[in-house]
């Protein structure tokens, strides 16, 4: 039976890790190692850690990183597991048996990573998001593939590499672009739930130029990514009006 490392980056954001280490202790299968990362300026984090009573998985890291990138990267190569996930702080399990349900995901040892729906708050409502992964529709960027749904087995990183330094906010992406040769699972249930303020809704302009940088360092150019890159303005500008708001209202869960 395959074995589970969980990762959490977190910094300077103590009360969204205590929702995501909640979420974690609540899984009825918990994981086999669980590695935070504390790259905060402050040792709040530390602190807690150090005197919260934590199943024996869970192991942390202090000390400041250089990005979101190289905080992933530290959580990975300390991981020793068979799967590695990585969930980031604030964001949390959507029930209590998502582990199970992505463990026996990976009975078939042909699947090398697996990815699911997911809840977010967009437009003012919360909503599921997710759809399976297609390779060929990579220029229009992440197309509802979560990174915080993802599970992926340890030897794919072996293959593939980790996070690329050099991207501030789509090394997600990047990683996904990498991925799309992998055997893959789509699970047809929800997996996590986002907090709505993470650094790529925040900079989401950015994560998209960044995109269509990570698409062309690995495919290529293609005119199509502005499609996808034009398609996605096009959403953010319809979101902020009242109509954006009503499609999400048709659309919610």
């Amino acid at each position: 039976m395959a074995s589970l490392s969980v990762v959490t980056i977190c910094f300077n954001n103590l009360t969204d890790l205590i929702t995501t280490i909640s979420s974690v202790k609540s899984q009825d299968r918990p994981p086999d190692e669980y590695w935070i990362i504390d790259g905060s300026t402050n040792k709040e984090i530390n602190d807690y850690l150090s005197q919260a009573d934590l199943p024996s998985y869970v192991r942390w890291v202090y000390e400041r990183d250089k990005g979101i990138s190289d905080a992933f990267n530290k959580g990975i190569t300390k991981c020793t597991k068979d799967i590695i996930h990585i969930l980031n702080s604030g964001d949390y399990y959507f029930g209590s048996k998502v582990i199970s349900t992505a463990m026996n995901s990976f009975k078939d040892s042909r699947v090398m990573w697996i990815h699911g729906k997911y809840k977010q708050f967009l437009g003012g409502q919360w909503i599921v998001s997710g759809k399976p992964f297609n390779p060929k529709k990579l220029y229009l960027g992440m197309r509802e593939v979560a990174h915080p749904t993802m599970f992926v087995r340890r030897e794919v990183y072996d293959r593939i590499g980790l996070f690329p330094s050099d991207l501030r906010d789509a090394m997600d992406y990047d990683f996904l672009v990498r991925l799309r040769n992998e055997p893959y699972l789509y699970v047809e249930e929800i997996l996590t739930v986002f907090t709505p303020g993470g650094n790529s809704e925040i900079h989401w302009r950015r994560c998209f130029k960044e995109g269509m940088k990570a698409y062309k360092r690995h495919l290529g150019y293609d005119p199509r990514v502005w499609v996808g890159y034009s398609k996605q303005l096009l959403i953010h500008a319809v979101l902020s009006l009242p109509i954006g708001q009503w499609l999400i209202r048709k659309r919610k869960v």
